[in-house]
Protein backbone atom coordinates (compact mmCIF):
# COMPACT_ATOMS: atom_id res chain seq x y z
CA UNK A 1 0.00 0.00 0.00
CA UNK A 2 1.11 3.16 -0.84
CA UNK A 3 0.59 7.39 -0.99
CA UNK A 4 -1.34 8.27 -4.04
CA UNK A 5 -3.95 9.80 -5.80
CA UNK A 6 -6.57 9.78 -8.76
CA UNK A 7 -8.45 11.79 -10.73
CA UNK A 8 -11.66 10.87 -12.43
CA UNK A 9 -13.57 12.32 -15.84
CA UNK A 10 -16.26 10.54 -16.62
CA UNK A 11 -17.52 12.31 -20.18
CA UNK A 12 -20.26 10.72 -20.75
CA UNK A 13 -22.42 7.75 -18.81
CA UNK A 14 -20.36 5.16 -20.65
CA UNK A 15 -16.82 6.61 -20.85
CA UNK A 16 -14.01 7.95 -18.55
CA UNK A 17 -10.49 8.44 -18.25
CA UNK A 18 -8.59 8.14 -14.90
CA UNK A 19 -5.27 9.28 -14.44
CA UNK A 20 -3.08 8.65 -11.44
CA UNK A 21 0.12 9.07 -9.34
CA UNK A 22 1.50 6.96 -6.55
CA UNK A 23 4.53 6.08 -4.53
CA UNK A 24 6.69 2.95 -4.66
CA UNK A 25 6.09 1.38 -1.56
CA UNK A 26 8.68 -1.09 -2.21
CA UNK A 27 10.87 -1.31 1.22
CA UNK A 28 8.70 -2.53 4.01
CA UNK A 29 11.31 -3.44 6.37
CA UNK A 30 12.14 0.32 6.53
CA UNK A 31 8.60 1.20 6.66
CA UNK A 32 6.63 -2.26 7.57
CA UNK A 33 3.30 0.02 8.41
CA UNK A 34 3.73 2.30 5.43
CA UNK A 35 3.32 5.79 7.45
CA UNK A 36 6.42 7.31 6.42
CA UNK A 37 6.34 8.50 2.59
CA UNK A 38 9.73 9.57 1.15
CA UNK A 39 9.69 10.56 -2.61
CA UNK A 40 12.69 10.43 -3.65
CA UNK A 41 14.81 10.07 -7.22
CA UNK A 42 15.79 6.59 -6.08
CA UNK A 43 12.70 5.23 -4.96
CA UNK A 44 10.30 6.77 -8.03
CA UNK A 45 7.11 6.55 -8.20
CA UNK A 46 4.31 5.90 -10.45
CA UNK A 47 2.19 7.04 -13.04
CA UNK A 48 -0.46 5.79 -14.67
CA UNK A 49 -3.63 6.23 -16.99
CA UNK A 50 -6.32 4.26 -18.07
CA UNK A 51 -9.77 4.84 -20.47
CA UNK A 52 -12.39 3.26 -19.89
CA UNK A 53 -15.60 2.12 -22.60
CA UNK A 54 -18.77 0.68 -20.74
CA UNK A 55 -21.02 -0.10 -24.02
CA UNK A 56 -24.03 -1.88 -23.24
CA UNK A 57 -25.50 -3.62 -26.62
CA UNK A 58 -29.49 -4.33 -27.71
CA UNK A 59 -30.01 -2.88 -24.24
CA UNK A 60 -28.61 -5.95 -21.87
CA UNK A 61 -24.96 -6.88 -23.09
CA UNK A 62 -22.94 -4.86 -20.76
CA UNK A 63 -19.35 -4.59 -21.76
CA UNK A 64 -16.02 -3.06 -20.15
CA UNK A 65 -13.29 -1.87 -22.18
CA UNK A 66 -9.99 -0.24 -20.74
CA UNK A 67 -6.79 0.48 -22.25
CA UNK A 68 -4.02 2.21 -19.89
CA UNK A 69 -0.51 2.66 -19.87
CA UNK A 70 1.76 2.71 -16.37
CA UNK A 71 4.97 4.88 -16.03
CA UNK A 72 7.32 3.94 -12.64
CA UNK A 73 10.16 7.11 -12.47
CA UNK A 74 12.94 5.25 -10.75
CA UNK A 75 13.93 2.66 -13.49
CA UNK A 76 11.90 4.22 -16.31
CA UNK A 77 10.05 1.09 -16.74
CA UNK A 78 6.66 1.21 -18.72
CA UNK A 79 4.10 -0.90 -19.59
CA UNK A 80 0.48 -0.70 -21.75
CA UNK A 81 -2.52 -3.16 -21.45
CA UNK A 82 -5.58 -3.42 -22.90
CA UNK A 83 -8.71 -5.63 -21.23
CA UNK A 84 -11.67 -6.10 -22.92
CA UNK A 85 -14.91 -7.72 -21.46
CA UNK A 86 -18.20 -8.53 -23.31
CA UNK A 87 -21.24 -10.09 -22.94
CA UNK A 88 -22.41 -11.60 -26.13
CA UNK A 89 -26.04 -13.54 -25.40
CA UNK A 90 -28.13 -13.25 -22.23
CA UNK A 91 -31.43 -15.63 -21.43
CA UNK A 92 -33.24 -14.88 -18.36
CA UNK A 93 -30.54 -14.78 -15.83
CA UNK A 94 -27.80 -16.50 -17.43
CA UNK A 95 -24.91 -15.02 -19.48
CA UNK A 96 -22.18 -15.38 -22.04
CA UNK A 97 -19.11 -13.26 -21.51
CA UNK A 98 -16.16 -13.37 -23.45
CA UNK A 99 -12.77 -11.52 -22.42
CA UNK A 100 -9.41 -10.56 -23.75
CA UNK A 101 -6.74 -8.66 -21.55
CA UNK A 102 -3.15 -8.00 -23.03
CA UNK A 103 -0.02 -6.89 -21.87
CA UNK A 104 3.41 -5.03 -22.84
CA UNK A 105 6.08 -4.07 -20.32
CA UNK A 106 10.02 -2.91 -20.81
CA UNK A 107 11.43 -2.93 -18.21
CA UNK A 108 15.20 -1.01 -17.38
CA UNK A 109 17.27 -4.01 -18.48
CA UNK A 110 15.65 -3.53 -22.07
CA UNK A 111 13.85 -7.11 -21.61
CA UNK A 112 10.44 -7.13 -22.96
CA UNK A 113 7.53 -8.71 -21.52
CA UNK A 114 4.48 -9.66 -23.28
CA UNK A 115 1.30 -11.47 -21.73
CA UNK A 116 -1.98 -12.62 -23.43
CA UNK A 117 -4.99 -13.81 -21.89
CA UNK A 118 -8.59 -14.85 -23.35
CA UNK A 119 -11.59 -16.97 -22.16
CA UNK A 120 -14.99 -17.22 -21.65
CA UNK A 121 -17.53 -17.13 -18.70
CA UNK A 122 -20.69 -18.24 -17.78
CA UNK A 123 -23.81 -17.05 -15.46
CA UNK A 124 -26.04 -19.35 -13.90
CA UNK A 125 -24.79 -22.42 -15.00
CA UNK A 126 -26.08 -23.96 -11.98
CA UNK A 127 -28.52 -21.76 -10.31
CA UNK A 128 -31.67 -19.97 -11.88
CA UNK A 129 -30.50 -16.71 -9.63
CA UNK A 130 -27.28 -16.18 -11.82
CA UNK A 131 -25.26 -16.19 -8.83
CA UNK A 132 -22.44 -18.58 -10.33
CA UNK A 133 -19.93 -18.31 -12.29
CA UNK A 134 -18.49 -20.86 -14.68
CA UNK A 135 -15.46 -19.84 -16.81
CA UNK A 136 -12.51 -21.17 -18.38
CA UNK A 137 -9.38 -19.36 -19.55
CA UNK A 138 -6.13 -19.55 -20.96
CA UNK A 139 -3.32 -17.60 -20.64
CA UNK A 140 0.36 -17.07 -22.45
CA UNK A 141 3.42 -14.81 -21.45
CA UNK A 142 6.73 -14.17 -23.74
CA UNK A 143 10.09 -12.51 -22.67
CA UNK A 144 12.58 -11.26 -24.65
Amino acid sequence: MGLGANLRWNFRNDMSWIVGAYDCPYDFEENPYNVHWEFTKEKGGILATEYQYAPTIKNELQGQYQVGFTYETAGRNWGVYLNASQAVWKRNQRTLNLFVMSALERHLSEHMYFQISGGASMTGVFSKKGKDVLGIACTSAISS
